[in-house]
């Protein structure tokens, strides 16, 4: 069973798909589930869940935090997690609110919280394949977790339609619901799958992302 673990809706100050969009695309691609973990807010989740219901599928509460130093991911919380706290602390307000942390996308520019800070957390996981990632940080993220001896997840990162899927984390033993996905990411009972970016991806992302922070003042998102 696999899930893509890690999408953003319209309801991300960066995200182009409605939420009933993104099941439909997980569906039609062969998910069994997906969680939708927009930046620092949660209202999609409320919006589709019915609906992901309806269609079969297994929907984890989800939510991209933002650090002090990057970003965080929080599975199984039904509260925004402030932002802009550190990553130690954001940790800790995610457990304290019954979730777990991955850490997503660790040596990304800007919005990975990178390895010194990776080292000093208490997380559930580390994400080592990332959609919107180059290969070369995914290799360095699965080394890491490895070092850290994490659990691996991975997920598409899509913010727009056509990347939906591209990653996922699968699973090796049936899941049929939220709890049973974050009990078997905490055991360890999962492994990442799919792809990073190629070098021209790269290119042309790291130069889109720039003009995007330039774009913010130099304002994470």
């Amino acid at each position: 069973m696999k899930l893509d673990m890690h999408l953003h809706s319209s309801y991300s100050s960066d995200g182009k798909v409605p939420p009933k969009d993104l099941l439909k695309l997980a569906k039609s691609r062969g998910f069994d589930g997906l969680a939708i973990t927009d930046h620092n807010d949660i209202r999609a989740y409320a919006i589709v869940k019915d609906l992901a219901a309806e269609m079969g599928l297994i929907l984890v509460r989800g939510i991209e935090v933002s650090t002090s130093e990057g970003h965080l991911l929080a599975y199984g919380v039904s509260e925004v997690i402030p932002r802009g706290l550190t990553p130690s602390e954001t940790a800790e307000k995610i457990v304290d609110a019954g979730g777990i942390c991955v850490i997503p996308h660790p040596y990304r520019l800007v919005s990975g919280i990178g390895e010194k800070a990776s080292k000093k957390i208490q997380v559930t996981g580390m994400e080592t394949i990332n959609g919107r990632s180059p290969n070369g940080d995914n290799t360095q993220a699965e080394r890491l977790a490895g070092a850290l001896k994490l659990p691996c997840t991975g997920g598409s990162d899509a913010h727009v339609a056509e990347a939906v899927g591209k990653a996922w984390t699968e699973f090796k033993n049936p899941v049929s619901n939220e709890d049973d996905v974050i009990a078997a990411i905490t055991s360890g009972q999962c492994s990442a799958g799919g792809c990073g970016m190629t070098s021209s991806e790269t290119v042309k992302y790291t130069v889109k992302a720039f003009s995007k922070w330039v774009g913010r003042g130099f304002k994470k998102v």
